[in-house]
Order: structure tokens, then sequence, then C-alpha cells
């Protein structure tokens, strides 16, 4: 069940793009994403997944970066005290609301990258494609 997800996910994974620059709709799009890929599903896939684990890498190292900035504002103790004393299945709304704020200004710096680099790959994939 997993594996032909994943294989579909990667051939309709260009569908929005379609949309989005061509004015593709509906189910041709899903096709015209399908053709883009067909032939080339692994490398699609490995310049797919590898980016993606390590912009989640830098995500992950980011977050902490940032949290730990937050804590030394904030104050680390007082918010680690926090967390440990609501325990795991209701932290302090303080320290939750700080984790989101954090949490939203790594996606605000990341996304944009992310799809910038699905953008290129998309303008990749077309070019040779056609050519």
């Amino acid at each position: 069940m997993i594996l032909p997800g994943i294989w579909l996910g990667v051939s309709f994974m260009f569908a929005r793009l379609f949309l989005i620059e061509d004015n593709v709709r509906g189910v041709q799009s899903l096709s015209a994403s399908r053709a883009l890929v067909k032939g080339r599903w692994w490398p699609v896939f490995w310049r797919t997944v590898i980016p993606g684990i390590l912009f989640f890498l830098v995500f992950f190292i980011l977050m902490n970066i940032l949290f730990a900035i937050f804590g030394a504002i904030a104050g680390a103790a007082k918010m680690n005290l926090m967390l440990s004393m609501y325990g795991s299945n209701s932290p302090a709304p303080v320290a939750m609301a700080s984790f989101y704020l954090v949490n939203g200004l790594a996606q605000m710096l990341l996304v944009p990258l992310v799809v910038t680099w699905m953008a290129k790959l998309f303008h990749s994939l077309k070019e040779t494609r056609n050519s």
C-alpha cells in the first residue's frame, strides 16, 4: 500500500505547478505531471528525497538555534520548568506559544527554499523533456 502511494506521489508531484504555470487543470495536469516524470522516476525521486532530508535537517538545526536564542531571552530555565511542570500532555501556554513562534520563524525562512527547489526541478525537467 505504501509503495504505490510513493510512486503516485512522485508521478503527480508537479500537477500543481502545471496548474499555476500552464493553466492546465484537473486530470490534464495529473497527466502532464506523469508524462514529465515518465522514464525518469528514480532520478526525480532522489532529487526530491535527498534535498527533503537536507531541508529537514537544516530546519531541525535552525529550530533548535532559534529556540535556544528565544530561551536565552525569555529565560530557558523558566521555560523548561513550565514544560516539565505541566507534563507532556498539557504544556504551559507560554512554552507552547514560544514553540509555535519559533516553528513559524523557521518555516518562514525555509519554505521558500523548498518551493524554489521544486520549481527549479520542474523547469529543468520541462527543458530536458522538450529538448
